[in-house]
């Protein structure tokens, strides 16, 4: 049975049944889709019972029987490029019985780049089950591929727990994890309490049992096998030398030592106090906080079930959409009965909610209690909301006579005829297009949260009058509340600006000016490695390096076109020696001149030059944020001089340097933009139309899918924008791939 390409789809009770011997026979095979459940199913193969290819996402497996066959596998991955991630898969309460694998991972070596994590198995009876946990990186099962090759499919957020019963083979549980160079090794693998016993033929063997004992492996596993062998509840925390069978021994010595197991794990690191899955300190017990533990462990099961919480979005559902929309006018509405003299602007749905913004004196915590408390009583008065449709004339009849100036010059904005109007019952109105529920008992008071108050000028100009914003979240059920409430506490956990100054990393002095960085000495360790990995990537893909002053003269801005397309983002000038000179923008005019140093041959093409460097951008005080927005900041540039024909080929290399270096730091899902010419812009229709026919192209022959983002280039180019997306789902503008006509 193949699922591909399919969402939210649930098998319950189903028995599938192939002869043992059949070959290629999965019970049931998942790729590329996202909410699949199966539950209470029964499946006896020759193959996989379940199989998940790539592009499986928010994957759960319960009360499932596999038996015979090859057990449960995610993979096999990386065999093809432009795979899509795995993430999100749940496999617990199942039996495996008689067959040849447990749950497994499994990549090619000499693999294309891909990405799997957030898999999780747990709660999982094993009968005479041979490779019970298994990870295997160097799948090839026809003895044809290049194993001297690491896999390049990064493995993360991987944990098996509380899996039980016999072995077919002395070796239970196998990790054999990509490293070495060009490999992407296993992170944050955690195994818990596994009690395997061995059936097999080979006499009785010594057995390790992870009891409530957490193992996390946080770093890189170099070219290493973590073996694992049970039999018997292991009652010592030491594991003697002498009851290690020779096999043990034998993949163990590529990075071990034969001296007694011990695991080491430092709270203050939350990991091993070394990179690899066993330490060898004969002097140290097992250090593990079981109160620690059991706290780690309830977050992290906390989290786990929050992520099985499909949040939907404003554009995915329109009934979120309509509660949204309709808690700002509850709120608008509580507000007045509670503040009779508050003037009402405006108040829309927004990306995780709603606001409102009102012209009255400052509100505290109490007074959102007190106003979120009123909301609860109109909710579940059950009012409806009633559209009405009236003349222009009416409208502001009403308006003036309930003494809403805002409104008035809200109205005035309106171009379209008749007037629109929604009322709460028969007590409270606003001008609104919609659209909203049928009535206030349509929200779930339990699902809506006032968050916080925040001062906004009247139209976000500054010379108008300070208003007071109030924030709300509103959600379909309470589960989704809870879910984005957990989201937003992971946010304000890995804020980085908390951490820089947690961490002593980096600061923004006041007296220096707002948006200028100061990295400190850790934070520069952390800057200048990643500075090495990029030069190191780039110099292997046959870029020269490049440094350029950070002034120039302003005519040279005059002739690359920024003061006419890019004035407004750039500091003044300043005046030497009866010369202007200006801070850089960018960077590309300094590269073009270097190349425009000497005449070249066709044969020198192409011409690959890359720098760090710092650029200068004026931003509005209010507008700054950390690192993400700052007036001074270095950025990765590189040019590429080429002939028309190896347009295509360059900008392929591009996307795969872009790929390479985003997976370096865990980021493997984009959105990808092409964005094309806007309305100022330098060159012809024809060129520019070369330009962007060559982007698509390179995009259509990397596989990956994108959007049209009409007039969204820069001034003197079209652009790949990628957005990547952060351990929370959130998108962040990174990478801009430019052509330049």
């Amino acid at each position: 049975m193949n699922v591909l390409g399919c969402t939210n789809v649930t098998f319950d009770h189903v028995t599938i049944t192939a002869p043992e011997n059949s070959l290629n026979t999965d019970g049931i095979h998942i790729g590329r889709s996202t909410g699949i459940n199966i539950t209470n199913t029964n499946i006896k193969t020759g193959d996989d019972c379940i199989s998940l290819g790539d592009g499986s996402k928010q994957i759960t497996v319960v009360k499932t029987t596999c038996g015979p066959g090859h057990g449960i596998s995610v993979g096999s991955l990386g065999k093809y490029p432009n795979e899509e991630p795995v993430e999100g898969v749940f496999i617990r309460n199942c039996t495996l019985t008689n067959t040849q694998n447990g749950v497994r991972i499994k990549t090619w070596p000499d693999s294309h780049f891909g990405t799997a994590s957030d898999m999780h198995f747990k709660d999982i009876i094993m009968n005479n089950v041979g490779n019970p946990i298994l990870i295997d990186q160097e799948y090839c099962p026809w003895n044809r591929c290049k194993l001297s090759v690491p896999s390049k499919v990064k493995l993360s957020k991987v944990s098996f727990k509380n899996i039980r019963g016999t072995s077919s083979t002395p070796v239970a549980v196998k990790l054999v994890c990509s490293g070495g160079p060009g490999g992407v090794p296993c992170q944050n693998i955690e195994i818990g309490d596994v009690n395997l016993a061995y059936t097999g033929p080979l006499g009785p063997v010594t057995s390790l049992t992870l009891n409530e004992t957490q193992m996390f492996i946080l770093q890189r596993m170099a070219n290493s096998y973590s073996l694992f062998t049970s039999s018997a509840f292991l009652s010592t925390p030491l594991l003697k030398t002498s009851s290690l069978p020779s096999h043990f021994y034998s993949n163990l010595s590529r990075f071990v030592s034969p001296t007694p197991f011990n695991a080491l794990f430092n709270n203050n690191r939350n990991g091993f106090s070394t990179s690899l899955a066993v330490a060898t300190d004969s002097s140290s017990q097992i250090a593990v906080s079981t109160q620690n533990e059991k706290l780690n462990q309830t977050q992290n099961d906390k989290t786990d079930d929050f992520r099985k919480v499909v949040l939907p979005t404003n554009d995915s559902s329109d009934k979120l959409l309509r509660i949204r929309h309709s808690c700002a006018h509850v709120m608008a509405m509580a507000v007045q009965k509670i503040f009779p003299d508050a003037k009402v602007t405006i108040g829309p749905w927004i990306e995780n909610g709603f606001y409102y913004d009102f012209d009255m004196g400052p509100l505290t915590d109490r007074d959102l209690k007190k106003i979120k408390k009123e909301m609860d009583r109109i909710i579940g008065r059950n009012l409806p909301l009633v559209r009405e449709e009236v003349t222009r004339d009416e409208a502001q009849r009403r308006i003036m006579a309930l003494n809403e100036p805002y409104k008035l010059e809200i109205l005035d904005s309106i171009k379209e005829d008749p007037i629109t109007i929604y009322h709460i019952g028969d007590e409270w109105w606003d001008l609104c297009a919609g659209p909203h529920v049928e009535s206030t008992g349509k929200i779930n008071r339990r699902a809506v949260e006032l968050e916080s108050v925040a001062g906004a000028y009247w139209r976000g100009d500054e010379k108008n009058q300070m208003l007071q914003r109030i924030y709300g979240t509103a959600w379909e059920n309470e589960e989704q509340l809870k879910a984005y409430l957990h989201f937003k506490e992971e946010a304000k956990r890995r804020d980085h600006r908390r951490l820089g100054q947690d961490l002593d990393l980096f600061s923004i002095q006041n007296e220096a000016g707002g948006g200028l960085v100061f990295w400190h000495p850790k934070g520069a360790i952390v800057r200048h490695m990643i500075e090495d990995l990029w030069k190191k990537i780039h110099i292997e893909r046959g870029y020269d390096m490049l440094y350029t002053p950070h002034v120039a003269k302003a005519d040279l801005w005059q002739i690359s076109g920024h003061l006419d397309f890019y004035k407004e983002n750039m500091y003044d000038q300043m005046s030497i020696e009866d010369e202007l000179y200006q801070l850089r923008p960018m960077n590309c005019p300094y590269h073009i001149l270097i190349y425009k140093r000497k005449l070249h041959s066709y044969h020198d093409f192409p011409i690959r030059v890359a720098e760090l460097g710092t650029v200068y951008r004026y931003e509005l005080s209010g507008s700054l944020h950390g690192l993400f927005r700052v007036r001074g900041f270095t950025q990765d540039d590189a040019h590429i001089f080429c002939l028309s024909d190896q347009i295509k080929d360059e900008i392929r290399g591009v996307l795969d340097l872009t790929e390479e270096m985003l997976l370096q730091f865990g980021f493997s899902k984009y959105e990808v933009n092409l964005s094309t010419r806007p309305e100022k812009a330098v060159g012809g229709d024809d060129i520019w139309e070369k330009a962007t026919s060559a982007l698509k192209e390179a995009l259509d022959d990397k596989g990956w899918s994108y959007q049209i983002d009409e007039g969204g280039g820069a001034f003197y180019g079209p652009k790949i924008d990628l957005k990547i997306e952060d351990a929370l789902g959130r998108k962040w503008q990174c990478s801009t791939i430019q052509a330049i006509p």
